[in-house]
């Protein structure tokens, strides 16, 4: 198998405009398909802010994370405080307590950290499809710096945050970047140069294969974390992947590690390269997903 480009050498990160819109896909609330937050559940209260001390956050990300390094465990400490701190005045997330963020969020990300050294070697690039506040990519980011991570969400304030939050933290393995998949899996500098692809979205796997796959070099994979419930989903997804390009390698329930979300993590391979016609563009993804209707409207570009 051929090796992938290395990730992008270190400087200042790349914000990539390719559009003035926020939403990076048609869909509901401000963060379109890409709301990090669950359908239907209610925006956390603020609580008082009290950070965990880092002795406690060290046992905790290291429940499933058990290589993180005293530097690693003050790195996410400090992506925690800046996440905190922004999001008291920018919706970066609809988790906005310590606790919340320690757990539902960087915790969580860490949980996708044993899939992600199965799939991935030194060198290899990895993107993040509506990163948001930079989950599950700026957690990773810090556990792998010696992968290239490029971090991709359509709200320019949140990858404005991103900016800020490589630039503070001297993160030469990151790279924001501004658009709409829809229009970036366009770009020959992005569509089939990941090795990798994660995206912690509340979308449909239709909707995040059609998406996510064109990004992905041959032999590379979508690693999505989603809910328990999925049976009917993962029937849709087979047949999605097998238009454009995608087999489903995984669907197991990932061990519980010092959380009560229970997760179930889909694994899809590129096993043949995406017809240019995918993905469709902007919206369709999201309104008419892939193998749930029996004649997927066709692009019109």
């Amino acid at each position: 198998m051929p090796r992938l480009p290395a990730p992008d050498p270190p400087g200042q990160p790349l914000i990539h405009h390719h559009q003035s819109g926020d939403d990076l896909a048609a869909g509901p609330g401000e963060g379109g398909i890409y709301d990090l937050g669950r359908p239907g559940e209610p925006e956390a209260e603020p609580e008082p802010a009290v950070p965990t001390s880092l002795d406690e956050l060290a046992a905790l990300w290291r429940s499933c994370a058990p290589d993180l390094t005293d530097e690693q465990v003050a790195g996410l400490a400090r992506y925690r405080d800046l996440l905190h701190e922004r999001n008291q005045r920018v919706n970066l997330t609809a988790v906005r307590d310590y606790p919340g963020i320690e757990r539902r969020l960087i915790l969580e990300s860490l949980r996708l950290l044993p899939a992600l050294t199965m799939r991935a070697a030194v060198g290899d690039r990895v993107l993040d499809i509506g990163t948001g506040g930079g989950l599950p990519g700026m957690v990773l980011a810090i556990a792998r710096p010696d992968l290239g991570f490029t971090l991709m969400d359509a709200t320019g304030k949140k990858v404005q945050f991103l900016a800020d939050a490589v630039e503070a933290m001297g993160l030469a393995n990151v790279r924001p970047l501004h658009g709409r998949a829809e229009e970036i899996a366009r770009d020959t500098g992005y569509r089939g140069q990941f090795r990798v692809a994660v995206a912690r979205a509340v979308s449909s796997l239709p909707t995040l294969i059609e998406l996510g796959l064109p990004f992905v070099a041959l032999g590379g994979y979508l690693v999505l974390p989603k809910g328990i419930d999925l049976d009917e989903e993962l029937r849709a997804a087979e047949r999605a992947g097998a238009l454009v390009g995608g087999r489903v390698v995984e669907a197991s329930i990932l061990p519980e590690a010092g959380s009560s979300v229970e997760t179930r993590l889909v694994v899809i391979e590129k096993v043949a390269p995406t017809p240019k016609t995918y993905p469709r563009r902007t919206g369709l993804p999201a309104h008419a997903p892939l193998g749930l209707a029996e004649k997927p409207a066709r692009s019109r570009r």
